[in-house]
């Protein structure tokens, strides 16, 4: 397996991350990648922006060490659908952001798993009808953003009977 240099830079951190004291360690190796890393009155990391940048599939084992990560933004990066199985420990996952990805309707098994999720953003991909069945499990998503993707009317009016959607934009 080949690995890039956030993989083995957070593979290393974590490692040494045993317990929230360190996660400032981890917080540093995030941002020497280019993150922008948000933390809470604990030091605990609960957010991490890595749009634009670099990380692949692999790349995502490694955010598994955050397990009190609230909000994710991978938006015009590397990810495949293949990645996105790695998000399904991040239970703690409120807000996703996922616009301009190769995600195609496969991909959205795994974020059935997220049931957490308050806002979802998959603007700019190639998600259809047929992929919404797996999100029809985030029984908590307010927020829905599907700009520019093949979801039709149908879609939208099915997803509304199941999920308590305040927000769907497209």
């Amino acid at each position: 397996m080949a690995m890039t240099r956030m993989t083995v830079l957070l593979f290393i951190c974590l490692a040494g991350c045993q317990d929230t004291s360190d996660q400032g360690t981890m917080h540093e190796q995030l941002e020497m990648l280019g993150a922008t890393v948000d933390v809470n009155e604990k030091d605990e990391i609960v957010g991490v922006e890595l749009s634009f940048s670099e990380i692949t599939d692999n790349d995502l084992m490694s955010l598994t060490g955050l397990p009190g990560l609230t909000r994710l933004y991978l938006i015009d990066t590397g990810i495949t659908p293949a990645g996105l199985v790695h998000l399904k420990g991040l239970t703690s996952l409120k807000i996703l952001a996922l616009d301009n990805l190769r995600i195609t309707d496969s991909g959205l098994t795994a974020l059935g798993e997220l049931s957490g999720l308050t806002t979802l953003y998959l603007g700019f991909t190639e998600i259809t009808d047929a992929g919404l069945v797996h999100l029809e499990r985030l029984t908590n998503l307010e927020t829905l953003f599907l700009n520019n993707t093949r979801i039709t009317d149908a879609g939208v009016a099915r997803l509304k009977k199941t999920l308590p959607l305040s927000e769907i934009y497209r």
